[in-house]
């Protein structure tokens, strides 16, 4: 799975300072926390789910949809590929800020 959250890894990296699975307690916010998991398995592929967490301390609503924004821009109709590993990426849901 490495090969494959890699390039992921450094999309997110375009937007804000990026960890996966967890953040380490001394991390300066905001940053993004993302995970994958496997959702379907069909013959040798493999569909996960990627989820993209912000974190940050700023209440600004405008900030963090501006966030969300550049994370969509950057992940949406991703396609990455090389010996190791193809990487095709489509937004399903797009779950809004509750105010």
């Amino acid at each position: 799975m490495i090969a494959l959250l890699t390039p992921i890894h450094s999309k997110l990296s375009e937007v804000l300072t990026t960890y996966y699975a967890r953040a380490p307690d001394d991390a300066t916010m905001p940053y993004i926390v993302y995970n994958a998991q496997v959702v379907n398995t069909l013959f040798d592929q493999e569909q996960k789910e990627l989820e993209v967490n912000v974190w940050t301390t700023d209440q600004s609503m405008i900030l963090l949809e501006g966030y969300a924004k550049d994370i969509k821009d950057k992940i949406d109709s991703y396609r990455y590929s090389d010996s190791d590993v193809a990487l095709s990426c489509r937004l399903l849901t797009n779950q809004y800020i509750e105010d």
